[in-house]
């Protein structure tokens, strides 16, 4: 179980700094690989009692989570801009 918790805390922090790096297709191939581990962790009952790797598992989800909101906001504001930019292109070409 020790090589296991320990590789999906590693996976964790590596979907952290894939999200920071803005490393979309990557965060995605990683969070399938830890989905994958963690699933086999708890159906085999190997996390049963590990109350500590769960809690620092859930931190750094919501840190993740966290950032990846920030990022789609952004994205969501740039795309406005970029909407707001062709509209008055537009309005302008058509005089």
């Amino acid at each position: 179980m020790e090589n296991s918790v320990e590789r999906a805390l590693e996976l964790t922090a590596l979907l952290g700094e894939c999200v920071r790096n803005g490393e979309w297709e990557k965060a995605l191939s990683v969070e399938l690989q830890r989905k994958a581990l963690l699933a086999r962790l708890f159906e085999s009952g190997e996390v049963q009692e590990a109350e500590g790797f769960i809690k620092e598992v859930l931190a750094r989800d919501k840190d993740v989570m966290a950032q990846v909101a920030q990022a789609r906001s952004e994205m969501a504001e740039r795309l406005r801009e970029l909407r707001q930019g062709r509209t008055a292109q537009k309005a302008y070409s058509s005089i």
